[in-house]
């Protein structure tokens, strides 16, 4: 069986910019995965691998209050370690971004309610791993989904996952369940975390040409010839979509 763990990030109404992204690995290498990363947490004395923490020295990231050592002493190493313990090389790179200044300028706010950028980018991302699973995975394996929990958005996601696989995709077969899950109990959601906050500030820079540098921890994740996909959801789909919704 292969897992594909999934997360997002910048979805909240205050962004200008999402992601939602994971790793897709064989049930045995995310065994091997877990004890790795744990062995992070436990060398730093961190609970649970929150990207967003980290980036903002926030709680156990805090770790001037909490060890009395400099920043700058803990925060690379421990990005390192945690990077090398997910191994990019090993497992597949998978995510999707949206701009939310194109969401908020293009969509409709009438559609904003029922059609939350969190849909769009669920449904690439399905989209996504769906030609995953019948060309990039044995034929005699299937590929389950796991998503960290978002309240509220868990019940249209399922919808929309389903009718994706059982209507509209050929070749689905391959194609297991889905569920949502905490990031706190289901470690490698933690990967994901990580993986959507570095597509998201990627995206960022490159859509909405910011001029900043491409962050190391990104450039860390790709580095040694490790594989990924991503797709942005242009302005241009965004325009289509809403001509379907209004001339059918």
């Amino acid at each position: 069986m292969f897992i594909a763990y999934m997360d997002e990030s910048g979805t909240h109404d205050e962004s200008e910019f999402a992601a939602l992204a994971g790793y897709v690995d064989h049930s045995s290498g995310w065994t091997q995965f877990e004890t790795a990363w744990k062995a992070v947490l436990v060398k730093y004395r961190v609970s649970e691998f929150h990207m967003t923490d980290f980036e903002n020295r926030y709680g156990e990231f805090d770790w001037q209050k909490y060890w009395f050592l400099p920043d700058k002493e803990l925060r690379h190493p421990f990005m390192c370690d945690i990077i090398h313990a997910l191994d990019p090389p090993k497992r597949l790179r998978v995510g999707c971004t949206i701009s939310l200044r194109d969401y908020r300028e293009i969509i409709p706010e009438c559609f904003h309610k029922d059609y939350s950028p969190y849909y769009f980018l669920f449904a690439k991302c399905i989209e996504q791993l769906w030609r995953v699973s019948f060309l990039g995975i044995p034929p005699d394996e299937e590929l389950a989904f796991v998503f960290d929990e978002k309240l509220g958005f868990e019940g249209r996601a399922t919808a929309i996952f389903l009718a994706l696989r059982d209507r509209r995709f050929p070749y689905s077969d391959r194609m297991g369940g889905i569920q949502f899950a905490s990031s706190k109990k289901v470690v490698p959601l933690q990967a994901a975390d990580l993986v959507a906050f570095e597509y998201r500030k990627y995206g960022e820079r490159e859509v909405h040409k910011t001029g900043r540098p491409v962050r190391w921890p990104m450039l860390k994740l790709c580095a040694n010839g490790a594989k990924g996909m991503l797709h942005h959801i242009h302005s241009d789909s965004l325009k289509s979509w809403v001509a379907r919704q209004t001339y059918g």
